[in-house]
C-alpha cells in the first residue's frame, strides 16, 4: 500500500467539479495512503533508515556482486553456478528498491504538516539528486557498467498477477511504480518545492554550515551546487524532457502494442511529474518559468490521454476524474499563444471524454 498511488488520484493534481460520490472514494483512498505514511514517519530515525537503504545499494559495486556470484558454489555450497540471467536479476532488484524509496519520498512530500525539517529535506534531496542520473538508451551502451545501470534505470513495477497469465482475466497490476528516470525527477522536484515554500531554497547558498539534522554524505558545497540557479536550471531541463519522453512512451505502447493499461500509467506518471514542476513554478513565484515552459500544457495533454486509456479499459470512474482534471487544467492556461497554450479542439475532446465517462457510469443517457 505504501508504494501504490490510488487510481483516482494524481498526486499534485486537484480536481474539483465531478461527482461527489466518486470524489469521496478517491479522497478516502488517498487519505488512507497518507495515514499509512504517517505511521512510517512517526517511527524514530525513519529518514536515516531510508537513507541507509539507499546508501547500501550505492555502496554495492557491480564488480563485488559479480565476484560474490562467482563464488556461490565455493562459499554457499550451491549445486550449480549462477547464470547470467540471474546476475542481471540482481540489478533488477536493485532498481526496484531504488524506485520504491523514491515513490515513498515523493508521496511523503504530500503529507499535510509532514513535519520534515530543513535538515530532513536536504537528507532526502541528496537521494533524489542521485536519482536524476543520465539515462543511456540501449544503443548507447558501451561497457558492462552501462549495462547494469541501464537495467536499474529501466526497471519499473507494472506486473499483473501470475494467475491472470493463465486465466486471461483483465486484472489491473496491483503495484504500479514508474521507473527511476521519471520518479527521480518527481521526488527531486517535490523536495525543491517544499524548500522553496519555506523560503529555504535560496538561503542555502548563504549557509556557513549544514543545518541541524542533515544525515547525508553530501557536503555543504554539494547542496549549494544542487540548489544554485544553475543547478536548478540544469535539473529542470532534464525533468521537462522526461515528461515529454514519458508521454511519448505512452503513445508508443498504445499505438504499437495496444497496451492501454501500461499507456494509462505512463500518461498518469507523466502528469504527476508535470504537475510537480508547475507547483515548483508557483512556489518560486515564476523565477524559473522559462525553464518549465510547456509543463502546464503537458498536464492537460497527459491527463487527457490517460482518460482516453481509462475509457478504453472501461474504468469510467478513473476516466471521469482524469478527463475532468484535464478540462479544469486547460481553464487555467493562458488564452494567448505560447508554449503552454492549447488548441480549442483539445479541450472539446476532453469535454467529450467527460461525457463518455458519465455515460459509462450511467450518469447520462446513451447518445442517440
Amino acid at each position: 500500500m505504501l508504494f501504490r498511488v490510488p487510481q483516482l488520484v494524481v498526486p499534485g493534481v486537484i480536481v474539483h467539479d465531478y461527482e461527489a460520490s466518486i470524489k469521496k472514494v478517491g479522497e478516502e483512498e488517498w487519505r488512507g495512503l497518507l495515514d499509512s505514511l504517517n505511521l512510517l514517519t512517526s517511527r524514530p530515525n525513519w529518514i536515516q533508515l531510508i537513507a541507509s537503504v539507499w546508501e547500501m545499494i550505492e555502496d554495492e559495486r557491480w564488480q563485488s556482486l559479480k565476484q560474490m556470484v562467482a563464488r556461490v558454489k565455493q562459499d554457499y555450497h550451491a549445486l550449480a553456478d549462477i547464470s547470467r540471467e540471474t546476475l542481471l536479476q540482481i540489478f533488477e532488484y536493485r532498481g526496484s528498491c531504488r524506485i520504491c524509496m523514491l515513490r515513498l519520498i515523493a508521496t511523503i512530500t504530500h503529507l499535510p504538516n509532514c513535519g520534515l525539517s530543513e535538515g530532513d529535506l536536504l537528507t532526502l534531496l541528496r537521494i533524489s539528486n542521485t536519482a536524476v542520473r543520465p539515462v543511456k538508451k540501449m544503443h548507447q551502451i558501451s561497457s558492462e557498467a552501462d549495462t547494469y545501470t541501464y537495467i536499474e534505470n529501466a526497471l519499473e513495477l507494472f506486473r499483473k498477477p501470475l494467475y491472470s497469465v493463465f486465466t486471461q482475466d483483465e486484472v489491473e497490476p496491483p503495484l504500479q511504480v514508474a521507473d527511476e528516470p521519471v520518479l527521480g525527477p518527481t521526488a527531486h522536484t517535490r523536495l525543491l518545492t517544499l524548500l522553496a515554500e519555506r523560503n529555504a531554497l535560496q538561503k542555502i547558498s548563504k549557509l556557513a554550515k549544514l543545518p541541524k539534522g542533515v544525515s547525508s554524505r553530501a557536503t555543504l558545497a554539494d547542496f549549494k551546487r544542487m540548489t544554485s540557479p544553475e543547478g536548478v536550471q540544469q535539473f529542470l531541463t532534464t525533468a521537462t524532457k522526461r515528461v515529454t519522453a514519458r508521454r511519448e512512451e505512452g503513445h508508443k505502447r498504445f499505438r504499437e502494442k495496444e497496451e492501454m493499461d501500461y499507456a494509462c500509467i505512463a500518461y498518469f506518471t507523466a502528469a504527476e511529474l508535470a504537475a510537480a514542476l508547475v507547483a515548483f513554478d508557483r512556489a518560486t513565484d515564476g523565477l524559473y518559468r522559462n525553464n518549465i515552459a510547456g509543463m502546464r500544457r503537458e498536464v492537460v495533454l497527459c491527463l487527457g490521454n490517460a482518460a482516453e486509456m481509462a475509457l478504453l479499459l472501461k474504468q469510467f470512474q478513473r476516466a471521469l476524474y482524469l478527463a475532468t482534471g484535464s478540462v479544469e487544467a486547460a481553464e487555467r492556461l493562458p488564452s494567448s499563444g505560447g508554449p503552454d497554450s492549447i488548441d480549442k479542439s483539445i479541450t472539446e475532446k476532453n469535454q467529450r471524454r467527460v461525457e463518455r465517462a458519465r455515460v459509462g457510469l450511467g450518469l447520462l443517457p446513451m447518445p442517440s
